[in-house]
């Protein structure tokens, strides 16, 4: 297979089996698997800042799209408050016209009695009895780690050791 064309897991996994091969021949490197083995590494430089490169093209797109979504629905806010607006203006109209329906050459519209609803007005004077309580846990995972390293068993959470990938320029690259 053309080196070019291997991902970065056949790459490694390649240079693993060269080093497996030169491990058995005891330490003895012949031209072929120099020459391979100098081939993979180069690929591998290639293939690590290809990865770079797509790394930071990805967070700039998520970061255009996160201002992109964040625009839209704003403009998606503006188009509910016009719509409620709209109807809000045409219930206003047939109130004041004393009239249940309102008809333009091609729409028509009818305002109809619907089914009593709540309003609160102030949710500080309900009584209690008219009151859901909702109570909602979170783990504190600080509270957790320092007990964790203090020694203390929480059931239900450990510690774990997270790897954490950073970027850094190459050596040698200013």
């Amino acid at each position: 297979m053309c080196v070019a064309n291997q991902s970065l897991i056949e790459i490694t996994k390649s240079l693993h089996d060269l080093e497996l091969q030169i491990l058995e021949s005891q330490g003895e490197i012949n031209s072929e698997i120099e020459a391979r083995y100098n081939s993979e590494i180069i690929a591998r430089e290639k293939k690590i800042d290809s990865y770079a490169a797509i790394i930071e093209r990805c967070k700039l797109l998520e970061s255009q799209y996160k201002l992109k979504a964040e625009k839209n629905l704003k403009t998606a806010k503006g188009y509910k408050r016009v719509y409620e607006s709209l109807r809000f203006n045409l219930k206003q109209a047939m109130i004041l016209l004393g009239s249940d329906e309102l008809a333009g050459d091609e729409v028509r519209f009818k305002l109809t009695s619907a089914k009593e609803a709540v309003e609160v007005i102030d949710e500080g004077l309900l009584p209690l009895e008219y009151l859901d309580m909702k109570t909602v846990y979170t783990p504190n995972k600080e509270r957790i780690k320092a007990a964790l390293l203090n020694g203390l068993d929480v059931p239900g959470a450990k510690l774990t050791n997270v790897q954490q990938l950073r970027t850094y320029p190459a050596k040698g690259v200013k």
